[in-house]
């Protein structure tokens, strides 16, 4: 199974991200996959294939290190692109307030999970909320007014109190995200 874990948002911060999604789709002149607003969440940390037989020892590792973690608030602030401007792969959110509390969250997961083979991402940490993937085709013109608008501008924010697992089921028309466990903070 193919799991991954996530930060959940709150229903108003998903309504408004959604919302945002809608408007963004007005003005930029671009073919992109967006994500849906049932399937919005911040990564935490992308597991990959895994046998189902190890998911009650990931359930308790995770337990076990998010047990005394808080809750903290959020800001979704600012849009960018990955890996940039040239070659876009993805839209993303950016979040103004709460990254370093995020990071924290990753790095307990990825400890927690280290003693079952679960590979650390060399990555840097760059929390994100993900709005869409670009297909092969993007306007410069348009995506880059669109950055250049909404670089940092304030959208939402959000008290971060859920941490879900997640299997994730790819479909044809796109990925169907199934909880499978939810990790309240405190």
């Amino acid at each position: 199974m193919r799991l991954f874990v996530a930060l959940e948002l709150s229903k108003n911060a998903r309504e408004t991200v959604s919302a945002l999604q809608e408007k963004i789709k007005k003005v930029l002149n671009c073919e992109l996959k967006w994500v849906l607003p049932e399937n919005l969440h911040i990564t935490l940390k992308f597991l990959g294939e895994i046998n189902p037989a190890l998911l009650p020892e990931i359930n308790s590792k995770m337990a076990f290190a998010l047990n005394k973690k808080r809750k903290f608030k959020v800001v979704l602030q600012g849009l960018g692109l990955f890996p940039g401007m040239k070659r876009p792969r993805v839209l993303w959110a950016g979040i103004s307030e709460g990254s370093n509390s995020i990071v924290d969250l990753i790095y307990a997961i990825e400890k927690s999970l280290n003693s079952i083979d679960i590979a650390k991402d060399s990555k840097k940490k760059f929390p994100h909320l993900t709005l869409g993937r670009f297909k092969n085709t993007f306007d410069y013109q348009s995506l880059k007014a669109l950055i250049d608008n909404y670089h940092d501008c304030y959208f939402t924010d959000f008290t971060a109190c859920k941490i879900v697992l997640y299997q994730s089921i790819l479909r044809p028309n796109g990925p169907c995200y199934k909880p499978l466990n939810f990790f309240n903070l405190q």
